[in-house]
């Protein structure tokens, strides 16, 4: 019997493959530690590579950003290069900075993505059926 048996996922419905990752997790417990790399597009492997190069290995976990480059988006190839890592057998981890729900991309990292919204505008955001409510969800 697996160690790490007794340890489950907080989500009871996790898929097949977040449990065999979590078991993975644990099963590392005090012996190894995991490397990462963060990435961007166009040019999915350009930190990858730069670190086998300096190591030999590549980091275990490929992460990239779905954040809007400019004006492109690069999110149905960022979804294929993710298929293609988890394939190769890299744990892959994505996120998105999201914008203020009022502003229009390209985003600004300080204009947008690190501003506030004032109380008026929270209010606006969470009362449902509202402008900002529905460009939000949207």
């Amino acid at each position: 019997m697996n160690a790490f048996a007794q340890f489950s996922p907080a989500n009871k419905n996790a898929s097949p493959e977040a449990k065999k990752l979590l078991a993975y997790l644990y099963s590392l417990n005090g012996n190894q530690t995991l490397t990462g790399q963060h990435n961007y597009p166009p040019n999915f492997d350009q930190w990858m590579d730069t670190v086998k190069s300096m190591t030999g290995k590549y980091p275990a976990i490929w992460g990239i950003d779905f954040i809007l480059h400019g004006n492109q988006d690069f999110g149905p190839e960022i979804v294929q290069e993710a298929i293609k890592k988890y394939r190769d057998g890299f744990i892959v981890t994505m996120l998105w900075h999201a914008g203020r729900p009022m502003d229009d991309p390209p985003f600004g990292w300080k204009e947008s993505i690190q501003a506030e919204l004032d109380d008026a505008q929270w209010k606006e955001l969470t009362t449902p059926g509202s402008l900002l409510n529905k460009r939000w969800e949207a």
